[in-house]
């Protein structure tokens, strides 16, 4: 099994962990714009190859194999997708859209606060299965799926995000 190395808390910890803050917020005419780090990505970000596709919840005709994450958590979210399609088989996850996510990387801000990051702008969250667990409602994920991710460090808020996982936590 192939844990999170370290589990930052709180914003401090996430920049100094995953280096840097990879854009910045900023307000202009009244309107929030997140300027990106042009080298943030280049230092920071690889291209995996993740054991099987996932289709995008939003065009369940795409699908992504070779996603940028970020360096210090793509082995472990490899190893996450592994656990999931060796338990439960591929087909079986396409059968009932299990193999649907919301994305991985995304430079925006937080859903629940307008002037934060979300960790997607860190390539460090992934939104599985969106259906099970949309924001705001209680999750419905199948627990092979949850326990995958949780025993190797990710966090996640049922209640509130239950198809988010995140490497970092209070944030």
């Amino acid at each position: 099994m192939i844990k999170l190395e370290y589990v930052p808390y709180g914003l401090a910890k996430i920049n100094e962990w995953f280096g840097g803050c990879p854009a910045h917020v900023r307000t202009v005419n009244g309107k929030r714009q997140i300027i990106k780090d042009k080298t943030w990505g280049k230092r920071n970000l690889i291209q995996i190859k993740l054991p099987f596709p996932l289709r995008l919840s939003y065009n369940r005709t795409l699908v992504i194999q070779n996603p940028w994450v970020h360096k210090r958590v793509a082995d472990s979210l490899i190893d996450v997708l592994l656990e999931i399609e060796n338990y439960a088989g591929y087909d079986f996850l396409v059968r009932y859209n299990l193999d649907i996510t919301g994305g991985i990387g995304s430079t925006r801000l937080q859903k629940s606060a307008a002037d934060k990051l979300s960790m997607h702008a860190y390539f460090a969250a992934i939104d599985e299965c969106p259906d099970l667990g949309p924001f705001g409602e209680p999750s419905r994920m199948p627990f092979f799926i949850h326990e995958a991710f949780i025993k190797r460090g990710w966090v996640n808020i049922t209640m509130d995000d239950g198809m988010h996982y995140q490497a970092a936590g209070g944030y």
